[in-house]
């Protein structure tokens, strides 16, 4: 092997643990359960599963002898159907299971059924494993291969290093490689082809390729759909649609100001976080076949009504929302995920809910059809009788009153896990970049005494994190997310 080669491998092998776990890679120490693995990839779109390699990325190594490598290809056969990986020994004693997305659905082991889900494999129920028998011969819309996009050239770099900045992966020299690792790419006689999902996430005009594609957000006056006050189409990439539509949302509704204690406090309409997992939402999971309806943001005075083309996915009840995960574009899903949007696969709506009850503001509504998803948020500024405490929680302290929203607790709880730097919380955030205002909110923090630097001395060191105070942890410590 020469030297050039073997840089290369090095290079790859970083790039991989960069990436993570996800959708199609599957990090493991030993054989164990091996067999689950396998069945959960060939019962999904095929993906990798690297031995040798721990949870959290650290390379421990993996010993394959002939002995172990007939063993491996017996653990396929055992399975039912037979699978047939394709097994190979890389650099730094790690090994490569390789395996394919089965045609023969579904595949079973002895303990079962699954199927990936994210970066997880779940086991599948009745209802699922018919389900996938039913669907198994119908590809999934967001891995077909895209014919009409060329790569380089409808490809946006600046997107892609856009994605890498947010899942703090470095950037490779040429993306390639991560493209086809992560399902984005395939490459068919020396010809790169993008998939679907690339096309969305990173061509330099998605809609040329998929007009459908498009957020249309809309202010409406009063509570009825007749004069309508603003009114914008967004058609770039899926994480840029996301931001635009969150800041027209952001600037459509209200914010109120109250004088308390000297201190002026600021009460939202809806919280952003809120707004940003509902939108998110039915980015990930619209229909993208349909062809005669965009994603609808529609903003009233008393609500906003989020539509995405496509109801639940067959097998899932209005009931489930929030406890069971079932994704129409899992290899969309995955790349929210890697971004830091997704904090866990299902678990947004679930998330919608906590924020919601905290600020003792009224649950959402579900409408499920055929052919649309809708979900209902309500203002917290339009009820009668709102009260401040319903509009933000309050948490006392020894000193006046702190106003904490849901956003700025979950910042100081970040914080008190490990040191945080501003990209990390960044990320944890979802936000594409820190903004002016979580400067703003993170220097207070720090000037009020809930957290502190790192490095006080430097205070705008490229190194600097934000670690909780005392103080900050008594503010935890009263602060009851399932309470009003």
């Amino acid at each position: 092997m020469s030297s050039k080669n073997s840089k290369t491998i090095e290079q790859e092998i970083q790039l991989l643990l960069d990436e993570g776990e996800g959708y199609k890679i599957e990090f493991k120490e030993r054989l164990a359960n091996l067999d689950k693995e396998m069945v959960a990839f060939s019962n999904a779109s095929g993906g990798t599963i690297y031995l040798g390699i721990k949870d959290d990325n650290t390379i421990v190594g993996f010993n394959l002898t002939n002995k172990i490598h007939s063993q491996i290809i017996n653990i396929g056969k055992n399975c039912d159907p037979a699978i047939t990986p394709r097994v190979e020994k890389l650099k730094n004693n790690i090994v490569s299971v390789y395996v394919p997305s089965g045609d023969m659905k579904p595949y079973r082991c002895s303990s079962g059924f699954y199927i990936r889900v994210g970066p997880n494999s779940e086991k599948l129920k009745t209802t699922e494993i018919i389900d996938l028998v039913l669907s198994a011969h119908s590809g999934l819309f967001d891995e077909t291969i895209n014919s009409k996009c060329k790569f380089p050239d409808d490809f946006s770099e600046k997107a892609f290093l856009d994605f890498c900045d947010r899942a703090n992966i470095t950037p490779p020299e040429n993306p390639l490689s991560t493209l086809r690792n992560l399902s984005l790419a395939e490459v068919q006689e020396n010809q790169v082809h993008l998939t679907n999902a690339a096309v969305l996430l990173f061509s330099n005009n998605p809609k040329s390729f998929f007009r459908h594609s498009e957020i249309t957000c809309v202010r409406f006056k009063g509570t009825d759909r007749v004069d309508v006050i603003d009114r914008k189409d967004f058609s770039d990439t899926l994480f840029e649609n996301l931001d635009n539509a969150v800041s027209f949302v952001k600037r459509n509704t209200r914010v109120e100001y109250k004088i308390d204690s000297l201190k002026r406090k600021e009460f939202y309409e809806y919280d952003e976080s809120v707004i940003r997992e509902a939108i998110l939402n039915a980015i990930v999971h619209r229909n993208y076949l349909d062809r005669q309806m965009n994603i609808q943001v529609n903003i009233f005075d008393d609500r906003i009504e989020i539509v995405n083309p496509g109801g639940l996915v067959k097998g899932m009840t209005i009931d489930d929302l929030g406890t069971l995960s079932v994704h129409r574009n899992p290899i969309i899903s995955d790349i929210f995920f890697r971004a830091g949007l997704i904090e866990k696969i299902g678990s947004g709506i679930r998330r919608i809910r906590d924020i919601i009850k905290s600020q003792g503001g009224k649950m959402p509504e579900f409408k499920s059809t055929e052919t649309y998803f809708q979900i209902v948020i309500r203002s917290l500024l339009s009820e009668k009788g709102t009260s401040e405490a319903q509009v933000g929680h309050k948490l006392g302290t020894s000193e006046a009153q702190v106003q904490m929203t849901p956003v700025i607790l979950s910042i100081v709880k970040l914080c008190s896990e490990s040191p945080k730097s501003s990209r990390e919380i960044k990320n944890a955030l979802g936000h594409k970049k820190l903004s002016g205002y979580d400067r703003k909110i993170l220097s207070q923090l720090v000037k009020d005494g809930y957290l502190s630097y790192t490095i006080p001395e430097k205070p705008r060191s490229s190194q600097q994190k934000y670690m909780i105070t005392e103080k900050g942890k008594k503010v935890l410590e009263t602060w009851h997310p399932d309470t009003t």
